[in-house]
């Protein structure tokens, strides 16, 4: 969105409700959901890419933070949701891995 937030809401009852806003300090690009939907990733002129993490509560929080020299265009999961690949205005792309312990590698 143009006011520097993703939002994510949920289907509860056949309405939607808010669930949580992950913020930026310049607009959001992209935002995508893993294919598990345990993961969201966000892209943002702010340079930074933001993974979020599903909690057992079903809240979200921080997972990891992915800088480039220039804003970020994209980012997506893969299809087995353990690596993410973003594209920045800096004319770089990077791949990003998670080992099944969860801790980052890459």
């Amino acid at each position: 969105c143009k006011d520097n937030t993703a939002t994510i809401y949920r289907q509860t009852d056949g309405s939607w409700e808010l669930q949580d806003t992950i913020h930026h300090s310049d607009y959001v690009n992209s935002a995508n959901f893993s294919p598990d939907g345990r993961y969201v990733v966000t892209a943002s002129d702010d340079k930074t890419v933001k993974i979020y993490g599903r909690k057992a509560d079903g809240s979200w929080e921080p997972k990891a933070c992915i800088v480039h020299k220039y804003g970020v265009l994209s980012a997506a999961f893969s299809p087995d949701s353990r690596h993410v690949v973003t594209a920045s205005n800096d004319k770089t792309a990077k791949i990003i891995g998670q080992q099944a312990d969860g801790a980052e590698c890459g």
